[in-house]
């Protein structure tokens, strides 16, 4: 019915009503001046067309409310499908998963049993916050001491390419216990993807400035030792500080980005990690980082012409 209205007033009303005006007025106007009834070219011409049309927009703009409820009724639908199928579900399959644990019977028998399981709800919470996020293409690691584990479950995703900045003290995560694991899964990685010919799959840029430089070198060399393409940015020549950043880009499909704490360069500590997949705006960030850090880019060779033997031998893997 509402079609039908629609065609009505927006289109047969109006078009009718000035093809009578026209036929009208070239009739009479032939025959003569004074005979012309301009109330009838008012009413027809314009009277009747415009208020057909006002009447026409009217029943559209009620249709686009109508869409714009429809649209709105449907993403809370579905977000509410997505809390009931999938994060509700979820949630009890991991209770679950807790309850034949020894860290569950613990807690049942606990002496403050009951205080312990108030703090359960605020954990299934953050669990159901980063499903959300996850939904979105948001994935993120707010536990500094993870980062090892959390970069290489992305890195590991790779099929193409990854590229990468480290911005970080490295005194700090590259000199980290943990950090020579994180080095050999890399090393792995990458001599899996030398096997297929992937021969520049690893690309790591290393931000070097006046107070690092000397510290930065054994990382570099490390990196390098395991096979990554190694290019070191030096930060003065870098005008615009806002591409001195923690970030990586796998496959032109995941942009990682990394909140480094920047009170000072021999500090410098990761706080969180966040990594976007498919998420278009953030990939284009980071390649026209990426982008930008390519043409600032010098080797080894040319911020350190001359490397000692202990400094090779201390970066040795």
């Amino acid at each position: 019915m509402k079609n039908i209205l629609k065609l009505l007033f927006g289109i047969l009303i109006p078009v009718i009503s000035l093809l009578f005006t026209l036929i009208y007025f070239i009739s009479t106007y032939s025959e003569s001046k004074d005979t012309l009834d301009l109330f009838k070219v008012i009413l027809y011409g314009v009277v009747i067309p415009v208020a057909s049309t006002t009447i026409s927009l009217l029943i559209l703009r009620f249709d686009f409310e109508n869409v714009k409820n429809k649209l709105d009724q449907s993403i809370n639908d579905n977000s509410k499908k997505f809390s009931d199928e999938i994060i509700k579900p979820l949630k009890i399959e991991i209770i679950n998963a807790i309850k034949p644990t020894a860290n569950y019977n613990i807690i049942m028998n606990h002496p403050h049993r009951d205080l312990l399981l108030k703090f359960v709800p605020d954990i299934l919470d953050t669990f159901q916050t980063k499903l959300q996020k996850l939904s979105a293409g948001h994935i993120y690691e707010d536990d500094p001491s993870r980062y090892h584990e959390f970069a290489m479950s992305i890195f590991n995703l790779a099929e193409k390419q990854i590229i990468a900045t480290s911005i970080v003290d490295p005194n700090g995560f590259w000199a980290e216990p943990d950090t020579l694991i994180y080095l050999y899964n890399n090393r792995n990685l990458i001599n899996k993807h030398k096997e297929k010919g992937d021969n520049n799959f690893f690309i790591r840029y290393f931000f070097v400035n006046d107070e690092n430089k000397e510290a930065s070198l054994i990382p570099i060399l490390k990196n390098k030792a395991i096979g990554a393409e190694v290019f070191i940015i030096v930060e003065n020549d870098i005008v615009d500080k806002k591409y001195i950043v923690d970030v990586g880009l796998i496959d032109d499909l995941i942009s990682i980005k990394s909140l480094v704490e920047m009170k000072e360069s021999k500090n410098r500590r990761i706080l969180k990690v966040d990594a976007y997949i498919g998420v278009k705006d953030k990939i284009r960030q980071t390649q026209t980082c990426l982008k930008f850090l390519e043409t600032k880019r010098k080797t080894i060779v040319d911020v350190y012409p001359i490397i000692s033997d202990d400094a090779k031998k201390a970066a040795a893997i």
